[in-house]
């Protein structure tokens, strides 16, 4: 997202209070920054630009990563779409519908919009517990990490 975290180690030319909290965000060995040094945001009046725009990911998902890639138009904002793709090829979806469709039966009716989403993201997650095998989450090697994550090497 657009995290507007700056940070030398990704290419900004300055820091910021939003990149010290990132960095310590990314202390945590079960998440990973998947990015390359490609930038994300343009000032064309100050004519420079950095990244800004990131995913972070749990590392269960960094060897289902497909790719990563900055769309090279602006949308007529200073940031640039970023992607990423995953291959849940090895998906059992069948499964997957049949687990989400079990759980969902236990849902009651909920009023509360927060909750309900609460509840819908809980059945996802466990759905997908029950019929996407886990791969290795070795920090995938064709990813950009920062040098400050490059530590723990």
């Amino acid at each position: 997202g657009d995290l507007n975290c700056r940070l030398k180690s990704l290419g900004c030319n300055e820091f910021n209070q939003n990149g010290k909290i990132l960095e310590n965000i990314l202390e945590n060995p079960r998440l990973l920054l998947v990015n390359d040094d490609t930038p994300t945001f343009t000032s064309k009046s100050h004519e420079y630009s950095s990244v800004l725009d990131l995913f972070i990911v749990s590392t269960n998902l960094g060897p289902s990563i497909n790719s990563f890639f900055v769309l090279d138009d602006d949308l007529t904002s200073d940031h640039f779409p970023i992607f990423l793709t995953f291959d849940f090829s090895i998906a059992d979806w069948e499964k997957f519908k049949l687990e989400l469709t079990q759980y969902s039966q236990n849902v009651k009716n909920i009023e509360s919009i927060d909750l309900l989403n609460s509840e819908l993201t809980n059945l996802i997650i466990k759905a997908s517990y029950a019929s996407i095998p886990r791969l290795s989450s070795k920090r995938p090697t064709s990813m950009y990490i920062p040098a400050f994550l490059e530590k723990d090497k």
